[in-house]
C-alpha cells in the first residue's frame, strides 16, 4: 500500500532520470511524517465504485502531508507536467475492483485505527497495471530528515 503524493503518469526513462534530482530538492526539508489511518470511502462514488480506500489523517496535526504534495504538484508543474485537476485527498488504496466485477461501497464506517505508521522517506515508484493487479517497482527513496518545513 502507499499515499500517492503526485501522480506523474508515463514517463520516458531518459526524462525519468533528469528529474530524480527535482523530486529530490521538492522533498528536502520536510520532517519525517506520522499519521493515523480510518475511515473508509470509494472513488468514484457510491453508486459505481471501483476504488476502497481509507483515509489518513496526521498525527499530529499540522499540514506537513498537504505541504509535501503541494511541493512535489509544484515541482511536477516546473518541469512541465500538467497540473493536477483533482483536489489532494490522502488515503491508501485498500483494493480495486476489475472492470468486469460488480462493487459495493463499505456499508459500516470504518473506525479510526489506533495504531500510529510513520513514514520516513517518499519513495519514487513506477507502477505497471497488469491482470493480477498493479505491480510497483522502487526507483529511488527520498529520505524525510529535515526539521520545520510545513
Amino acid at each position: 500500500m502507499h499515499l500517492t503524493l503526485r501522480f506523474l503518469g508515463e514517463v520516458d526513462a531518459a526524462r525519468d532520470l533528469e528529474l530524480r534530482g527535482v523530486w529530490r530538492d521538492a522533498v528536502q526539508g520536510f520532517p519525517p511524517l506520522r499519521f493515523r489511518l480510518g475511515g473508509a470511502g470509494v472513488f468514484p462514488g457510491a453508486a459505481r465504485p471501483r476504488v476502497l480506500w481509507i483515509g489518513v489523517r496526521e498525527d499530529p496535526p499540522g499540514g506537513r502531508i498537504e505541504g509535501l504534495a503541494r511541493a512535489l504538484e509544484s515541482a511536477a508543474r516546473g518541469a512541465g507536467f500538467p497540473p493536477e485537476e483533482r483536489p489532494f485527498h490522502p488515503h491508501l488504496t485498500l483494493a480495486r475492483a476489475r472492470r468486469e466485477m460488480r462493487a459495493t461501497a463499505p456499508r459500516e464506517p470504518i473506525p479510526e485505527l489506533q495504531s500510529v505508521v510513520e513514514c520516513a522517506a517518499v519513495l519514487l515508484l513506477r507502477s505497471e497495471l497488469a491482470p493480477a493487479g498493479a505491480r510497483y517497482t522502487l526507483l529511488e527513496a527520498y529520505p524525510l530528515a529535515g526539521g520545520g518545513r510545513e
